[in-house]
C-alpha cells in the first residue's frame, strides 16, 4: 500500500465517498461523509437552542479530521490513512488470489485440514468421501496383485494372477511363437534345386546340348546368317574347287565334279509370292510359297507373328460385350434368365423387392395375420391437447388407427383436419371435452352426431376418406 501522500486529494468529494476510521471497539469502519454530516449536525445541536454550527471541516495529512464549531470546542476525529485513499487504491470485492499470494512452502498442517486431530505415527490420510478426512492405521493385509505363474494350454499362455478379480489372463498366440530358432530360415537363407518344386531339368545346366534341343526346334530364324558351312551339312569333307553338292536321296549330299554342260544357279527372282530359280543351261525352276513366307514378324496387319505372342481383346473378332468386364451389371443379364435355380436360398431381401410387385395373388389365403399389419391400421398415434397456442390437431392417416385429442379448456376456436389420406381409409378420433366454449371445425361432412365438450366427455368420431381431400364422419358417446 501507497504512503497517503502519494494520494491526489479530491478537491469536489460527495455525500456517498466515505473514509476509514476507527470504532470505539478499535474495529476498523468505513464513513460516509453523507453520514459523518448528519451525526455531526445532530450532535452539535444537542437539542440547545443555540445553533452551534460547524465552521471549517480540515483533513491533515496524518488522517486527522478537525471540524471547528461555532459556540462549542472543536471536535477531531482519526482516520487510518486509507481513509484518505480513492476508491480505485483498493481490490474489488470479488478479486482473487493464487495459492502462492496466501501460502508458502509446508503451510498447510493438520490443523487446517477438515480432519479431527494429528493422527498417530505412521497412520494414513483417508478420503471419507464427503470432502473430510479420516486418520486410518497403515494396511497390514496383502493387497498386491502379483503375477505367480506362466502356462502353457495348447497354442494359448496363461497368466495366474493373485488377488485380481481375473485370477487367469489368457493370451493366444500363433503356433509358430512356441518353435525355436532352428525352425525358422534365416534372413539370408537360400534353397538348393533339391528343396524346389515345378523346376525342369534345364535349372542344373550351365549350357544345352544336343538332348536338351527338340527336334526340330532350331528353325531358320533362329539361325544367323552365313554360319551354315560345308561342316554342318551331312556330307563327308569340303570337296574341291569347282565341285558341286549333289543329294544322294537319302537326306545326305555327296561332291560331284560336273560332267558335259555345266548347269548352275545363276539367278533368283521373286514374282508376287513365287520364287524364280534361273538355272544357266536349263530351264528357270519356279515354287509358290504362301503369302505369309515373304512377311516379317510383327503385331500389324502387314506382319505374321510369331509362336508365342499375345493379343489384346480388340485383336479377337467375335467376342461377347462382356468378355472385357470384371464384373456383370443388370445391362449385361438377358431378361428372364435369372431363374430360381440360380438365387442362393434366403437371399431375397425386402431391399431386393420392387415397390408394389407382390400382390393378391402371391398371398396364401388367410396369411396376412394382424402382426404383420402396419402400424397405421394398429397403433394409437400420440395424444394431441388443443390449446391457445396449440390450435390444430393434423390426424396422419398413414401412422396409425386410432387418434387420441384433448379439446381446448377455454374459447380458443381449434380445427381437426387430417394428412395422407387415401380413399377407402376409416379412422377412429378419440376427442376428449375439457369444458371449453370454442369453435371446433372438424374437416368432412357430418352424417350424425353432436360434439360434446363437456369435461372428460369422450367422443368418439369415425372419419372416412372418400375422395380427394372430401371425408365424412360421425359422433357418438359411449
Amino acid at each position: 500500500m501507497a504512503q497517503i501522500q502519494e494520494y491526489a486529494i479530491d478537491a469536489t468529494p460527495e455525500n456517498s465517498d466515505f473514509l476509514l476510521g476507527s470504532g470505539s471497539d478499535d474495529s476498523t469502519k468505513r464513513f460516509t461523509l453523507e453520514n459523518l454530516r448528519t451525526f455531526f449536525q445532530d450532535g452539535l445541536s444537542g437539542g440547545a437552542s443555540v445553533n452551534n454550527y460547524p465552521e471549517t471541516l480540515t483533513l491533515s495529512a496524518a488522517g486527522l479530521l478537525t471540524i471547528e464549531r461555532n459556540g462549542l470546542s472543536d471536535l477531531t476525529a482519526s482516520f487510518g490513512t486509507a481513509a484518505l485513499k480513492a476508491e480505485s487504491f483498493f481490490s474489488a470485492a470479488t478479486h482473487t488470489h493464487t495459492v502462492s499470494d496466501i501460502l508458502s512452502t509446508n503451510d498447510i498442517t493438520a490443523d487446517y485440514l477438515n480432519v479431527s486431530g494429528n493422527g498417530s505415527a505412521g497412520e494414513y490420510l483417508v478420503s471419507d468421501g464427503d470432502g473430510s478426512f479420516s486418520w486410518a492405521a497403515a494396511l497390514t493385509a496383502n493387497t498386491n496383485f502379483y503375477l505367480d505363474g506362466i502356462s502353457k494350454n495348447g497354442n494359448n499362455l496363461e497368466f495366474s494372477v493373485t488377488g485380481a478379480p481375473t485370477s487367469t489372463i489368457t493370451v493366444t498366440l500363433g503356433s509358430a511363437a512356441y518353435e525355436s530358432t532352428s525352425y525358422f530360415a534365416v534372413a539370408g537363407h537360400v534353397h538348393s534345386l533339391s528343396e524346389l518344386t515345378g523346376v525342369g531339368n534345364l535349372a542344373t545346366l550351365d549350357k544345352v546340348s544336343a538332348l536338351e534341343i527338340k527336334t526340330d526346334a532350331v528353325i531358320t530364324s533362329k539361325i544367323k546368317d552365313s554360319q551354315v558351312t560345308a561342316a554342318k551339312l551331312a556330307i563327308s569333307g569340303n570337296g574341291t574347287s569347282g565341285q558341286v553338292l549333289a543329294s544322294d536321296g537319302d537326306g545326305t549330299f555327296s561332291w560331284s565334279t560336273p560332267t558335259g554342260q555345266n548347269y548352275f544357279l545363276s539367278n533368283i527372282t521373286k514374282t508376287t509370292n513365287t520364287l524364280n530359280f534361273v538355272v544357266s543351261g536349263g530351264s528357270t525352276q519356279s515354287y509358290t510359297f504362301g503369302a505369309a513366307a515373304f512377311l516379317d514378324t510383327g503385331t500389324t496387319s502387314s506382319t505374321v507373328a510369331l509362336g508365342d505372342h499375345n493379343h489384346v481383346a480388340a485383336d479377337i473378332t467375335d467376342l461377347g460385350a462382356i468378355a472385357t468386364l470384371d464384373e456383370i451389371t443388370d445391362d449385361e443379364i438377358a431378361s428372364n434368365a435369372v431363374t430360381t435355380i440360380k438365387i442362393l436360398d434366403a437371399n431375397i431381401t425386402n431391399a431386393k423387392m420392387a415397390v408394389n410387385s407382390v400382390d393378391s395373388d402371391q398371398y396364401v389365403d388367410g396369411s396376412v395375420d394382424f402382426v404383420h399389419l402396419s402400424d397405421e391400421f394398429k397403433t394409437v398415434a400420440t395424444a394431441v391437447t388443443l390449446s391457445s397456442s396449440t390450435t390444430t390437431a393434423t390426424s396422419d392417416f398413414s401412422t396409425a388407427a386410432v387418434f387420441p385429442i384433448t379439446l381446448a379448456s377455454d374459447a380458443t376456436a381449434t380445427t381437426i383436419t387430417y394428412s395422407n389420406t387415401t380413399i377407402g381409409q376409416t379412422k377412429i378420433l378419440k376427442v376428449t371435452g375439457s369444458g371449453g366454449t370454442g369453435t371446433v371445425t372438424i374437416t368432412g361432412t357430418k352424417l350424425g352426431g353432436t360434439l360434446d365438450q363437456t369435461s372428460s366427455t369422450v367422443n368418439y368420431i369415425q372419419i372416412t376418406a372418400i375422395g380427394a381431400s372430401e371425408y365424412i364422419y360421425t359422433i357418438s358417446q359411449a
